[in-house]
């Protein structure tokens, strides 16, 4: 672009457009729940495009590393969601299930991934964030007049009541 005036031309270059991958952040970082509970999470996503950009939308996704556990999406996520300006954050609320197929006493990873909707989808790289999900055990109610058993096999804990435990291996680790 050129600039004159009575005494001097100048010439200001325009910025190029550089596109950074996202800061997410995902709240609280460890949480607790036993198999059918749900948990909720925030994530965070701050657009570091520089401002040549303008403002970027996101595909903002839920997801985990087991399917022992469901993250659904966003409501409205993608290009629907407003556009976040360079610079600034916008904040997703993602809702976690804990199947009854998920393990007690193991812990899982639940986020989302994100994706630049300004960019081609399928060539758009996912960046993602993911916290800590901890599946507690069942507490069983014993009896006054029965005796409470702890036990730990294969790596995992418990307590039964009475004086028999049935064990069972489901797999091999």
């Amino acid at each position: 672009m050129l600039i004159f005036s009575l005494y001097f031309v100048s010439y200001v270059a325009a910025q190029e457009c550089i596109r950074q991958a996202p800061t997410i952040m995902v709240n609280p970082s460890y949480q607790e729940g036993k198999r059918g509970e749900e948990v909720a999470y925030t994530a965070t996503v701050t657009n570091n495009d520089n401002v040549a950009c303008g403002p970027s939308r996101f595909y903002v996704s839920g997801t985990t590393d087991d399917s022992a556990i469901y993250a659904d999406s966003p409501p409205n996520f993608g290009e629907t969601r407003p556009a976040i300006d360079p610079g600034k954050s916008s904040t997703y609320d993602v809702q976690v299930r804990i199947t009854p197929y998920a393990e007690e006493g193991k812990a899982y990873k639940a986020g989302v991934t994100v994706k630049n909707a300004e960019l081609d989808y399928y060539s758009a790289p996912n960046y993602g964030a993911y916290a800590k999900l901890y599946v507690k055990p069942e507490q069983v109610a014993c009896k006054d007049s029965d005796r409470g058993i702890n036990y730990e096999v294969w790596g995992r804990t418990g307590t039964t009541c009475g004086e028999t435990i049935k064990l069972r291996r489901d797999s091999v680790d």
